[in-house]
């Protein structure tokens, strides 16, 4: 029953049980009905799975033989964003497995592809800035935050008052540990416009985080929780900070 075990692999899945829950995924693609939806989302799953794990090469694999489902008359997204977000998120993996296995030439070549695609997703500096420094390519991880990061900047200034705009970039700045000044003034100001968005404070708590201010960073992420008690990743969040 594909509908049963997703809903199983979804539950374990919040309960953090990835192995059991990856164990479902492949009952469901060798045992499971023809079901594209079910098929679709257990070879996506899959995918994650293995990137999660540093599997890049096989993570790619998988989510590309998810999408040879899209190409289906009868089928199609829910939203229609994902058709820019699909393409992107396989992009970034075998970016992230180019780097992994050295092969720089052909990781740059890919990144060029997921930022025209996508040239406003975070995701990809995210993912590949940390590996290019790994690789010792920290000029290559320069430049590819600063291309982010000034894109950011121009539209704060363009939009300043744009909350997802200032914590996307103090987002970005947080995780890939650059610019944290500016990082924990755009936080600011991302906090201040919505001072309920549970989102936008964890970015200030990560931004003080970053900064060494625990103190700092432990009373934003309260401040999130106790808006959002609920919340695993928040609490999860607040227990690492």
């Amino acid at each position: 029953d594909n509908d049963k075990r997703y809903w199983l692999a979804h539950a374990l899945d919040e309960h953090e049980l990835y192995d059991a829950s990856g164990r479902e995924g492949q009952f469901t693609l060798r045992l499971g009905s023809d079901d594209v939806f079910f098929k679709r989302h257990a070879l996506k799953e899959a995918a994650r799975k293995k990137a999660r794990i540093g599997k890049y090469a096989e993570a790619v694999t998988l989510a590309e033989r998810g999408d040879l489902w899209m190409l289906q008359d009868n089928v199609n997204y829910g939203e229609l964003m994902s058709y820019l977000l699909e393409p992107h998120r396989i992009l970034v993996m075998r970016a992230q497995g180019d780097i992994q296995a050295g092969k720089l030439e052909p990781a740059a070549r890919t990144i060029e592809s997921a930022r025209d695609l996508m040239p406003g997703n975070i995701d990809l500096p995210l993912a590949c800035v940390p590996a290019l420094e790994t690789k010792g390519r920290k000029a290559d991880a320069d430049a590819l935050f600063d291309r982010f990061f000034d894109h950011y900047r121009k539209l704060c200034k363009d939009y300043p008052r744009s909350g997802e705009c200032h914590n996307q970039l103090a987002w970005l700045a947080a995780r890939c540990r650059r610019q944290l000044d500016d990082a924990l003034d755009h936080a600011w100001q991302a906090a201040k416009l919505a001072p309920k968005n549970t989102t936008y404070l964890d970015t200030l708590a990560e931004v003080h985080f970053q900064r060494g201010e625990q103190k700092l960073a432990v009373d934003a992420i309260t401040r999130a929780s106790a808006l959002e008690p609920e919340s695993a990743y928040l609490r999860k969040q607040r227990q690492r900070i």
